[in-house]
């Protein structure tokens, strides 16, 4: 395991207080459309219910919980306006965290 590798990953797992943040802004916000919040409620839902619908899907019921929140949350900002989520990740401080790795362009034009 390379350094850069275990370095990227704390980011991550450093940065997932934001993302929450970054959601509970999102389902406040009133441009963000209702029926978007309720699939994104719905998922939830099957996430945490005892039952296990997909279980005999043959993809589906290798994924477990923690693959069915990561995928239904970046469908959820996928979905969600563009604008408006560029907006919401700016003030939780996404995006130094996204832009953290990449080195800036100086090169002149």
């Amino acid at each position: 395991m390379s350094v850069f590798s275990f370095i990227g990953k704390t980011k991550f797992f450093m940065s997932l207080p934001k993302y929450g943040a970054l959601l509970f802004r999102l389902y406040a916000d009133a441009r963000v459309p209702t029926a978007l919040k309720l699939a994104g409620i719905a998922a939830a839902g099957l996430i945490v219910s005892p039952l296990d619908p997909l279980a005999d899907i043959p993809f589906l019921n290798v994924l477990d919980d923690a693959a069915l929140l990561t995928l239904a949350t970046q469908l959820f900002l996928l979905l969600a306006p563009a604008g408006v989520v560029a907006e919401h990740r700016a003030a939780v401080g996404l995006d130094r965290v996204a832009n953290a790795g990449l080195m800036k362009n100086v090169t002149p034009r």
